[in-house]
C-alpha cells in the first residue's frame, strides 16, 4: 500500500528573518535530501505556497510526516497540516478480469479446452500487468500537528463519490 502526502507549507519566520530569505526549494535539491520517496509535484514559489505531493511507503503516517517535516525544515519551510491518501494497486482484479474474459471468450469462440486454458493463462498474466498500473484510493486522512505537544492527530476524510450514471437526465 502506498500513501501520498500533500502538506500545506509556510516559512519559518525566524529563519526567513535571519537568512534574509529562504533558499529555493527545487526538485533536484529535494530529491537529493530525501530517500525512498517520490516527489510527484513541485511548482510555484514559497510566497504562494508550494503545491507538493510526495509518494512514500512508511510504517506509519506519523513517521512519514515527521520525516517530511525534518526534510523540508532544511529549506526553511514547515507544515502543521497535511492531506494523506492511501492507494492500492489493482493487480489481482486485473488478473482475474483477464483470466475470465479472455478464457471465456476463447472457450466460446473455439470450443477447445486446450486453447481456452492457454488463453486464460495469457489473460491472467496480461490482466495482472495491466492492473498493476491502476491505483485505487481506499482512504483519505487529514493530519494536524498539535503546536504544544508536537503530536500528530489524524482524522478520516470522506472519499469522493463515485460518478453515477443516470439515464434520461441531461
Amino acid at each position: 500500500m502506498t500513501s501520498t502526502y500533500r502538506p500545506r507549507l509556510f516559512t519559518h519566520s525566524g529563519r526567513w528573518l535571519v537568512s534574509g530569505g529562504v533558499r529555493d526549494l527545487t526538485l533536484e535539491a529535494l530529491r537529493a535530501s530525501v530517500t525512498d520517496m517520490t516527489v510527484k509535484e513541485l511548482a510555484g514559489h514559497w510566497t504562494h505556497g508550494y503545491p507538493l505531493e510526495f509518494r512514500m511507503q512508511r510504517d506509519s503516517h506519523v513517521s512519514a510526516l515527521d520525516e517530511l517535516r525534518r526534510c523540508l525544515g532544511e529549506f526553511g519551510v514547515t507544515f502543521v497540516d497535511a492531506f494523506i491518501s492511501q492507494w492500492v494497486r489493482q493487480t489481482v482484479q486485473g488478473a482475474i478480469t483477464g483470466l475470465v474474459t479472455v478464457g471465456a471468450g476463447t472457450a466460446w469462440k473455439t470450443r477447445n479446452a486446450d486453447a481456452a486454458t492457454a488463453a486464460a493463462g495469457i489473460g491472467l498474466v496480461v490482466g495482472g500487468i495491466a492492473g498493476s498500473f491502476v491505483h485505487h484510493e481506499i482512504a483519505r486522512f487529514v493530519a494536524q500537528r498539535d503546536p504544544w505537544s508536537g503530536l500528530w492527530h489524524l482524522g478520516a476524510a470522506p472519499l469522493p463519490d463515485v460518478a453515477a450514471y443516470r439515464f434520461g437526465f441531461a
